[in-house]
């Protein structure tokens, strides 16, 4: 049989030690949490701009030919919810590219992402912002003249 067990006393200076790296190990995680939450909000409008421009694309390639620019500064926007333009200013471009005998409608969506929480953070290290494009082409009904 083995005599009383003594109690494990603290060492002179460790009182609060699991309390400092609880915090300390929060504190990481919660930024990663965070950081992650933005970056799956980015890759989402990501995805939203490349629906927007296909989407752009296929419906301003029936549009007559004079008037495929303003079809697509109108139909770019369309998919995107309010949510994202509050969250990213969307730039739309367009151009018409002949290839051959056939004439293709060319459609680009940007976005410049600021990303929120993490705005002072990343500011700081000059990754505040993201700027994504999304690109789509479509060859236009009408004949060239």
């Amino acid at each position: 049989m083995r005599g009383p067990r003594r109690r494990a006393r603290n060492r002179k200076g460790q009182k609060g030690a699991v309390a400092v790296e609880t915090v300390f190990a929060l504190t990481i995680m919660t930024t990663i949490l965070i950081a992650g939450i933005q970056f799956s909000d980015a890759i989402f409008i990501r995805q939203q701009l490349g629906a927007s421009a296909s989407r752009a694309a296929r419906v301003c390639a029936l549009a007559p030919r004079n008037g495929f620019a303003g079809c697509v500064n109108a139909e770019a926007a369309r998919p995107l919810n309010a949510n994202l333009n509050r969250r990213c200013a969307v730039e739309t471009a367009s151009r018409i590219r002949p290839i051959g005998t056939i004439d293709v409608g060319e459609v680009t969506v940007s976005c410049v992402y600021n990303f929120d929480w993490l705005s002072g953070t990343l500011g700081n290290l000059g990754i505040g912002q993201l700027r994504m494009t999304a690109a789509a082409a479509m060859p236009l009904q009408t004949p060239r003249p």
